[in-house]
């Protein structure tokens, strides 16, 4: 989650919990509930549950009511809006994130290839790293791509012993490639 994201959803929690206090303000100003019925009432008002009133309503308590249920409905749509644009935003910079980096690799020139990024390979991207290479890994895990889309060097998942997987490393504009796996066959 973005920090924007956090905040939309941040905001919805403090939306809902000035609606549930001027409710229960509302209510006890209004139609003379206590603190618990007007509580009540406005929980069971802004959540649309509706149990029905715990006492009769005058008409002002009545329209009061409906501003009431009006307002939750906002702040439900708002809240549910913030969670699933950040979903969606989260998602949609996974993938692109993923189609920058494959389109970007084609673009590299004289970059390292490195094979696995286990132990070993993850010791000589940090060496390679703090040199200023630019560096490509290429590792078959699907749990190392995607743990690493957010590292500056690039990540392409498969079979580094695959020709189209090296191509797509762009192998012929490499300047070299080395091999961290425990068969380099």
């Amino acid at each position: 989650m973005d920090i924007s994201g956090n905040r939309n959803i941040l905001i919805a929690g403090l939306y809902s919990l000035v609606l549930i206090i001027a409710g229960t303000i509302g209510y006890m100003l209004i139609d003379d509930y206590s603190f618990v019925n007007a509580l009540y009432m406005t929980v069971i008002t802004v959540s649309t549950v509706g149990y029905g009133e715990v006492q009769e309503l005058s008409d002002a308590g009545k329209i009061f009511t409906l501003v009431l249920i009006l307002a939750g409905l906002g702040v439900l749509a708002y809240f549910i809006t913030s969670i699933s644009q950040n979903l969606f935003q989260n998602q949609l910079g996974f993938f692109y994130g993923v189609y920058n980096k494959r389109k970007g690799v084609s673009k590299m020139e004289n970059h390292v290839i490195v094979v696995g990024y286990g132990r070993n390979g993850g010791q000589v991207v940090n060496e390679l790293m703090a040199l200023g290479s630019n560096l490509i890994v290429v590792d078959e895990s699907h749990e190392i791509v995607i743990n690493n889309m957010g590292q500056p060097v690039r990540f392409i998942e498969g079979d580094a012993t695959q020709d189209e997987i090296l191509i797509k490393a762009d192998i012929k504009m490499a300047k070299s490639l080395i091999t961290t796996l425990p068969n380099d066959a």
